[in-house]
Order: structure tokens, then C-alpha cells, then sequence
């Protein structure tokens, strides 16, 4: 199954997911959770990359990316199906700019694929789309998962939300982070872990194998 984001401007057009630096708020449409199954994608997706470009060509959005969280991991979606829709929809100058998947310590199988010079996130890169991480603490459960043994493993000194977060800002061709939490402490460490260089490759490598994807 594939979440969506139902937004309606003037006319309804289905968007999965925003750069909110590129596209203006949406406040004056209206947004509305909707699933999507399999043979949804295949019929609707054609029709929502049209309604998206031409959202773009009008001006209302200036671009758009797709939100997922088991599209990619399902098979149900990758980077080659998305570029082949927005250019039918949009032609080589389309407007399609960013992904968003989960990626965390419960969800490292995009990160140990990239490490391995394929997948998700190789494919964004290749295709220099943006890449959005979400719930990069599963919820605010990882922070209660991850014992401070495992935190010095993945950064020396760190806590375990520091450690969770670095391991999703250091990910291949991640560029944003989207935290959602009421805990000010955990937007304050967050800040700090972005401020960091990123972990090494050796480093994640060694995550990924320690936990599993």
C-alpha cells in the first residue's frame, strides 16, 4: 500500500510529497490522507504527473516530488518508473525534484543497498533528485531501543538520538531530514548532528551489518 497526499488548489491533482523550499506553502488547499493500492498507482499516477506539470506550467507549484512509506521497498515504485512518468507527463524539462522514503536504524535496507552501489537511493543521485528521509526516530521509538553501547558503536560520546539521527543524515544522497517531535531536546540534538561531518562509509557499513536491514 502507498500513502498520498491528496492536495486540492483549485483543481484536484494528487501530490506525493513537497520540497517546501521550492513549492509555496499549501495552507489554501486542502489536504486529505488517501491510500493507494497497486492497480491505483498504475491508473492514477499517469494522471497526477500530468495534473503536477501542469500545476507547475501554470505557476500554482513550481515542483514536486514522491512520498512513499513501502513504495520503494515493496518494488511497487522506484526512481526509473517515476522519471518515465513525470517525463511522458512534463517531457525532459519535467518538474519532478524529490523523493521521500523511511529511512532510520528500523529501516536501514535503502542505506546497506546504496553502500552496495544500487538501489533507491543510488538511483535518486544518479538522477540528482533530492532525497527526504522521514521518521528518521520510527516514531519516537528508537531513542528507547538504542542502548549507549550501540550508540559509541555508531558515534563515540554521542546519545542515542544523536547517534539514530547520524545515521540517517550520513545515509548516500540524503539532503533533508524530517523530524516530527514535541521533545525540544530532540530538536536541539538534531541540529547538532547536522552540524557534524557525516559518518563514514565504513562506519555505516558496519551498522548495517551489526543490525540488519
Amino acid at each position: 500500500m502507498i500513502a498520498a497526499v491528496l492536495v486540492q488548489p483549485a483543481a484536484e491533482f494528487c501530490v506525493l510529497g513537497l520540497d517546501l523550499q521550492k513549492i509555496p506553502p499549501v495552507a489554501t488547499g486542502r489536504l486529505t490522507a488517501k491510500v493507494l493500492d497497486q492497480p491505483d498507482v498504475l491508473l492514477r499516477s499517469p494522471d497526477a504527473f500530468l495534473a503536477l506539470e501542469e500545476a507547475c506550467s501554470n505557476g500554482t507549484i513550481s515542483a514536486y516530488g514522491v512520498a512513499t512509506w513501502r513504495g520503494f521497498s515493496s518494488g511497487l515504485l522506484d526512481v526509473a518508473t517515476l522519471l518515465e512518468l513525470a517525463s511522458k507527463a512534463g517531457g525532459p524539462q519535467h518538474h519532478l525534484r524529490a523523493i521521500q522514503l523511511p529511512i532510520s536504524v528500523v529501516h536501514l535496507a535503502p542505506v546497506a543497498h546504496a553502500l552496495d552501489g544500487h538501489g533507491v537511493l543510488v538511483d535518486a543521485i544518479e538522477a540528482e533528485l533530492e532525497v527526504f528521509a522521514s521518521a528518521p526516530l520510527h516514531g519516537g521509538e528508537i531513542p528507547g531501543m538504542i542502548t549507549q553501547e550501540l550508540s559509541d558503536l555508531i558515534s563515540p560520546g554521542s546519545t542515542p538520538v544523536q547517534s539514530a539521527l547520524a545515521v540517517v543524515a550520513s545515509a548516500p544522497g540524503v539532503r533533508r531530514v524530517l523530524l516530527s517531535t514535541g521533545n525540544p531536546e530532540h530538536w536541539r540534538q538534531a541540529a547538532d548532528v547536522v552540524g557534524r561531518p557525516p559518518l563514514s562509509q565504513e562506519t555505516l557499513r558496519r551498522i548495517t551489518d551489526v543490525l540488519g536491514t
